[in-house]
């Protein structure tokens, strides 16, 4: 990885790559909302590049965030769009955790109107790939 900034909760951490424009989320477990959109907050504060695109690894939880929470974290972007319209989110989940995939589906349903790309993969290389804006044959 390019050097970065690291902003860390117990939760996730979260590594801002400048050169590639993509902020890396690492998952440890779920995090509630609230702890969620601080690190966010922290971020979007940092990062001077526009639009933000996300990489989230979440293959290390063994549950799925509740709806409630993934509406929150769209309601989230979708009122900070001005970062994020124009961006890619790529979701990493372990292939077995489908209620996980799901999730993400979810989301993606939830942002559009923010203008965001939301996509949930099981291969970490195909993710980071997709939201690096490498064009690749079905990624998925």
């Amino acid at each position: 990885m390019t050097s970065g900034t690291r902003r860390r909760t117990a939760a996730l951490t979260c590594d801002i790559d400048h050169a590639t424009r993509v902020i890396r989320c690492r998952y440890h477990r779920q995090p509630d909302f609230a702890e969620w959109r601080a690190i966010m907050e922290r971020v979007l504060a940092e990062v001077a590049f526009r639009p933000l695109n996300l990489l989230s690894d979440r293959r290390a939880l063994l549950e799925a965030a509740a709806p409630a929470v993934i509406r929150q974290m769209a309601a989230f972007v979708v009122a900070n769009r001005d970062v994020f319209e124009g961006g890619r989110w790529a979701v990493v989940v372990a292939p077995a955790h489908r209620a996980e995939y799901g999730m993400a589906r979810m989301g993606s349903v939830l942002i559009e109107r923010a203008g965001v790309l939301l996509r949930p993969f099981t291969d970490y290389d195909a993710a980071r790939q997709w939201v690096e804006g490498v064009e690749m044959d079905d990624v998925t």
